[in-house]
């Protein structure tokens, strides 16, 4: 099959990771892609100037859209889920919850009904303080925070699933850094607020 006659659909494509892989993807001769994010008021449409794709979609339309069976999706081969509340302080639960874990067990149901291969971000945060170990297939994490669980819910959902797409595969962030991440603010990489204070201060404050 070649991919390249084939649709692409990357949520959080306008975030510091989705946009480094639409990059890739277009450097490596990859155009018809569908990106899926929420812009707001924090400049992130500037991750999206430079790269290439035929669509985008607000994830809050997106479900809605997909329902529908729009031809805009006909020729998918792939779904690159990069998109989530990525915040580990947020304490809205139902919203972390929603969003990292519902619409992403609607995402995975919809590449098994549409046979997509389906590529995902999960978090180290899930594996909690790494007393229960470092096991993917471990069913009783105990993660610190409700970002970490929320990404634990949709990890155990998935092993659990009896169903499964044609390929799946489960990513684990650790620390990440690189281009795009600076409408994170305080989220932003270690990496990103230790450059930016050199250049202002010509030294790096830690945990202060």
């Amino acid at each position: 099959m070649n991919l390249k006659n084939k649709k692409i659909i990357v949520t959080g494509g306008a975030g510091f990771i989705g946009s480094n892989i639409v990059r890739s993807l277009n450097e490596t001769g990859y155009c018809d892609i569908i990106i899926v994010d929420h812009l707001t008021n924090n400049g992130k449409w500037r991750n999206l100037v430079d790269l290439k794709f035929t669509n985008y979609f607000d994830s809050n339309k997106f479900l809605d859209a997909l329902k529908h069976e729009n031809t805009q999706f006909d020729d998918v081969d792939i779904v690159i889920h990069m998109g989530a509340c990525s915040n580990t302080t947020e304490t809205g639960e139902n919203y972390l919850i929603y969003n990292n874990s519902i619409y992403s067990k609607i995402l995975f149901d919809c590449a098994i009904g549409n046979n997509w291969r389906f590529i995902y971000a999960s978090s180290a945060a899930t594996y909690g303080n790494g007393s229960k170990g470092y096991n993917d297939q471990e069913r009783n994490l105990k993660p610190l925070n409700c970002y970490g669980y929320s990404k634990y819910l949709f990890d155990r959902w998935v092993l659990d699933n009896k169903e499964k797409p044609r390929q799946w595969v489960r990513l684990k962030f650790f620390n990440v850094y690189g281009p795009n991440e600076y409408h994170k603010g305080q989220m932003a990489s270690v990496v990103y607020h230790g450059y930016n204070q050199i250049v202002k201060d010509r030294e790096i404050r830690l945990f202060r």
